[in-house]
């Protein structure tokens, strides 16, 4: 053990200073590799989604790019599944109106039956939340809606409310007070984070595959954090 009499020699004192300097240099010329940003994976079904994390101000979309194009593949496999079920079409205009169905979609009319999908959609989560409601799943001819609020503490840990929510006042100056949802339901709402997300799926989806695809959205959101 080394004590306060112990006399260091000057080669000793020559290597520390080596040692010291090279490290120095080691940390001096170390470049911290930047944060790996977490990808999100389209999940089947899946058209559109937004989250909002309404304590914090923050919002993540599925570029609306992006969404006009799954919108297109959705729109051509129903035309071509409606073809297929025409009892009246033989096997030869089948394929031949299979093929032509993608020049029927442009990227304007995507772009305004994705802008009237997202226009249900708020409706839809304002309507749900206006009935105190966590969650609603509402569909309709060939698309799903679904609206889910959910709650997490500090680690990122799903809070589960007891009871339904008073629903909060609005007008068009102030529009809805998040904070008032939270502390209705909560008493201490101190590292309590309240999301929202609204999300659009293919009619043909599963209840469970639509949760479960909420589910994916909302762990994207703690990668984020």
């Amino acid at each position: 053990l080394a004590t306060q009499n112990m006399k260091i020699t000057e080669e000793m004192r020559v290597l520390i200073m080596k040692f010291i300097s090279t490290i120095t240099l080691k940390m001096s010329q170390f470049i911290s590799p930047p944060p790996e940003e977490k990808s999100i994976e389209v999940m089947d079904d899946l058209i559109h989604y937004v989250l909002i994390d309404r304590t914090h101000g923050k919002i993540w979309e599925l570029p609306l790019d992006l969404s006009a194009g799954l919108l297109v593949d959705y729109m051509i496999q129903l035309k071509q599944n409606r073809n297929r079920n025409n009892d009246d079409q033989d096997n030869s205009n089948e394929d031949d109106e299979d093929g032509d169905v993608a020049d029927d979609i442009d990227d304007i009319e995507a772009c305004k039956i994705m802008h009237e999908l997202t226009m249900k959609m708020s409706a839809y989560g304002m309507s749900a939340m206006m009935q105190g409601l966590t969650t609603m799943l509402r569909g309709e001819q060939d698309y799903q809606f679904c609206y889910e609020l959910r709650f997490q503490d500090e680690k990122g840990e799903t809070l589960k409310p007891n009871h339904v929510f008073t629903p909060p006042s609005f007008n068009d100056d102030n529009g809805v007070n998040y904070t008032l949802i939270t502390s209705s339901l909560f008493p201490n709402t101190e590292n309590v984070t309240c999301l929202e997300l609204l999300s659009i799926y293919r009619g043909g989806a599963q209840v469970k595959d639509v949760m479960r695809g909420n589910d994916a959205l909302f762990d994207f959101y703690k990668g984020q954090k």
